[in-house]
């Protein structure tokens, strides 16, 4: 088995993450792939195109360059993948509230507007969703090679511009005929200036992001 790492980057790497990647615990042959730009669907776009083209590797592994997590991150995200072909672990948004970057109602009308917000109470254990963030997403190859074909571009912001490349790959794929799951016992740590964790998320005061009612 083979897995082929793929992270889009800005020019630098914080030490937080680079120490994550160098502590993972490989229990296959795997190649890493990073791939620079200021804008990140353009990254993402070369690095998938590399793994459709240029690899022969059994998964695909995102891994965004903020991201920090333990060594047995793979070892568990491949366990949890068996018989599925897309797969992404827990992390949070970095600013209040900090809400789990994962949506169960991602939905895209007709001429191309999506719409989605986070799933704010999930389960512990692998569940099924509709959109998520690239922090760390595991996928056959084959996903990337339907949405290639159908889309042409795979990453590229869809109408609205408002969700951004990682939850437009997620509807694409989502109209390819694929299910997207989450094992939310996998959780990573997300950098600001700090590092935003499940933690941070369920010791916030939600109270301070009630709803206004006119």
């Amino acid at each position: 088995m083979k897995i082929l790492v793929l992270i889009p980057c800005m020019e630098f790497l914080d030490k937080p993450f680079v120490e994550s990647l160098v502590n993972i615990e490989w229990p296959c042959e795997y190649e890493i792939k990073f791939s620079s730009s200021t804008l990140v669907h353009v990254s993402r776009e070369r690095l998938g195109e590399h793994a459709i083209y240029r690899s022969d590797a059994d998964y695909v592994l995102w891994f965004d360059s903020d991201m920090v997590f333990k060594p047995d991150i793979v070892k568990r995200m491949l366990a949890s993948i068996e018989g599925k072909d897309f797969l992404t672990a827990l992390y949070f948004n970095r600013r209040p509230p900090f809400t789990p970057v994962i949506s169960t109602d991602l939905s895209m009308s007709r001429d191309g507007f999506i719409s989605a917000s986070p799933c704010l109470k999930y389960p512990k254990g692998i569940i099924q969703v509709r959109g998520c963030g690239f922090g760390c997403v595991m996928m056959t190859r084959k996903v990337l090679q339907d949405v290639k074909e159908r889309y042409k571009s795979m990453f590229a912001m869809l109408n609205n511009g408002i969700v951004g490349e990682d939850y437009s790959f997620c509807a694409k794929a989502l109209i390819c005929g694929y299910k997207l799951y989450c094992d939310t016992t996998i959780t990573l740590g997300h950098m600001t200036d700090t590092v935003v964790s499940e933690e941070t998320y369920m010791n916030y005061d939600h109270s301070k992001h009630l709803p206004k009612i006119n």
